[in-house]
């Protein structure tokens, strides 16, 4: 939804598609480990992709969103809820190749997240880095 958002600029727009593609890529390596059939891609209405959100404790309403630091706001959240999702799971994983992988998207995701920060606040550096990364830990 951000790669499309009005409110959101050419540059803006292109950081949120790579993102999503790379995102698409992390669930399908996932899937392919689990042996599991590739994830599609929902096709959510933004009350229904708010539903998602909001079972996930992001409570957003999307149409509320009107500039594009609001739209790279969410996103953040959404790396974030990601971080601590892939950190959750690497504790339970047994196989090394299995946490080997998780463990390099969990860097990709500290990545997004730095990307994401950067652009919402290009000139702070103490912005343009979580929390978690400095300390080593999931916000």
């Amino acid at each position: 939804l951000a790669a499309a958002a009005p409110s959101v600029t050419p540059a803006g727009q292109e950081l949120a598609r790579q993102l999503r593609a790379q995102e698409r890529a992390h669930a399908t390596e996932l899937a392919r480990l689990a042996k599991q059939p590739a994830p599609t891609q929902p096709d959510l209405s933004p009350a229904a992709a708010e539903r998602v959100l909001a079972a996930h404790g992001i409570d957003v309403a999307l149409d509320a969103l009107r500039s594009e630091r609001q739209w790279f706001t969410l996103l953040e959240s959404l790396e974030r809820l990601l971080e601590g999702v892939h950190f959750q799971a690497l504790g339970r994983l047994t196989n090394p190749a299995h946490a080997t992988l998780l463990a390099r998207i969990m860097a990709s995701e500290a990545q997004h997240s730095t990307l994401l920060l950067s652009f919402n606040n290009p000139q702070n550096i103490q912005l343009d880095v979580s929390e978690g990364q400095i300390k080593g830990r999931v916000r």
